[in-house]
């Protein structure tokens, strides 16, 4: 399927990756949680969703502004999340340059460098001057 946004056609599956996510977002709000960072390491692994992919979203009709903020939210958590990997990374490699051996802070930053060029460029970019 080449995704890990699964389809509500797998019932038990698509309940389970949501319930990942949940616990993703009480883990990095330091709620309790059963998400571990083994788990979380392995999910991440895999190429995980923490966030399920916009179009998904957008695609029920139903949608109402709660399950809009809760995205940007958790989209938002997962984003700062991110910026503290990077720190970190810093601190212990000096350059903010991230091997590729750092699969997922390596696609991250090369995300906030291109969405940069974008906005820079006056193109369509989810980054803005703030």
């Amino acid at each position: 399927y080449g995704t890990t946004n699964v389809d509500k056609s797998h019932k038990r599956l698509y309940n389970w990756t949501n319930t990942q996510r949940r616990d993703y977002k009480f883990m990095i709000a330091n709620e309790t949680s059963p998400m571990t960072q083994k788990r979380k390491l392995a999910l991440e692994e895999l190429g995980f969703n923490w966030v399920r992919e916009p179009v998904a979203m957008t695609q029920k009709k139903s949608q109402n502004a709660c399950d809009r903020i809760a995205w940007n939210l958790a989209n938002e958590a997962i984003w700062d999340a991110r910026l503290e990997e990077l720190r970190r990374y810093k601190e212990e490699y000096g350059t903010t340059n991230v091997d590729k051996s750092h699969k997922r802070l390596y696609n991250w930053t090369n995300t906030q460098r291109r969405d940069y060029k974008f906005m820079i460029a006056n193109e369509t970019s989810p980054m803005t001057q703030k």
